[in-house]
């Protein structure tokens, strides 16, 4: 009788480790779990296909913003990046001084201030001063950057024509820089939609 006594005890003993145990490798992996949603969280407002890359000086919304805005202009992603690091180095609230007719650029994507009575008539702006906001800034850059695609592509004609105004084929080393930027953003996509 003692026996089986004892031996019941280191069952009980056997059974209630093995109890600890499986609890704690299951609120281990319930927060492992967690963890890793957490990290994949994507927002309700979030075009498909968009991807949050912490590397991009912008907040998540803002990238989200801008990718629609891409998606809606058919213009490609890295192209719209290497514009905006070259207009604003992703600065959402510059000024740029005087150009040489008077007029200045404003916002993330440098939005000419000649542009604000088309934008108000359009109905992209309602007063002058949205232009500031950096989502309806980048809505605005975006419609003039996507006309400049639809006319020449992704390419440095298209950077031209949104940096001068002129609508013909053109480059200078500005329009080479932003082309510098876009291969650099695109090559930085890839590598992070390949893991």
């Amino acid at each position: 009788m003692r026996r089986h006594m004892e031996r019941e005890r280191k069952n009980r003993k056997v059974k209630n480790i093995i109890y600890f145990i499986t609890s704690v490798v299951l609120v281990a992996f319930f927060v492992f779990c967690m963890l890793v949603v957490s990290g994949y969280k994507t927002y309700a407002n979030e075009p498909e296909g968009f991807i949050y890359y912490s590397e991009i000086p912008m907040s998540r919304d803002l990238q989200a913003h801008l990718y629609k805005q891409c998606k809606i202009r058919g213009i490609e992603y890295a192209f719209a990046l290497g514009t905006i690091e070259q207009e604003s180095h992703f600065v959402t609230d510059v000024v740029s001084d005087f150009n040489d007719n008077g007029s200045y650029d404003i916002g993330i994507c440098q939005v000419n201030s000649g542009n604000l009575p088309k934008l108000l008539e359009a109905g992209y702006i309602q007063s002058y001063d949205d232009i500031y906001d950096p989502y309806i800034n980048i809505e605005c850059g975006m419609y003039y950057l996507g006309m400049c695609v639809e006319a020449f592509g992704n390419t440095e004609s298209a950077y031209y024509y949104y940096n001068t105004g002129h609508r013909r084929h053109g480059s200078n080393a500005v329009t080479r820089k932003v082309m510098e930027y876009t291969y650099k953003w695109r090559r930085e996509l890839n590598k992070w939609q390949m893991g």
